[in-house]
């Protein structure tokens, strides 16, 4: 088994990019935001933009990633209302994954 080495890469003009992003600063996996991670907001990836980022992952030989979901996340929050958007988020997160 190789070393994995990554870097949180940015997914700017879709999320295909990554691959190439990743491997121009020399990594073989790497962790991306699927949306800003500032704002509640699902990932937007279309089928074909997923299936671009697949195909060049097994080409380039690059992975495992990680998505790194919104900084607003908080499951453990005492407020009702924001851990229900948290877990909604996790879930949207885990779905953009598969």
């Amino acid at each position: 088994m190789s070393l994995k080495v990554g870097a949180h890469v940015s997914i700017a003009g879709g999320v295909d990019n990554a691959v190439e992003n990743q491997l121009e600063v020399g990594g073989n996996c790497g962790q991306i935001f699927t949306h800003s991670p500032q704002v509640w907001q699902d990932p937007n990836i279309g089928d074909e933009e997923a299936e671009r980022f697949r195909e060049g992952t097994e080409r380039e030989l690059a992975g495992p990633w990680v998505i790194h979901t919104s900084y607003l996340v908080n499951l453990c929050t005492p407020k009702d209302g924001l851990r229900e958007k948290s877990l909604d988020s996790m879930q949207a997160e885990v779905d953009a994954a598969a």
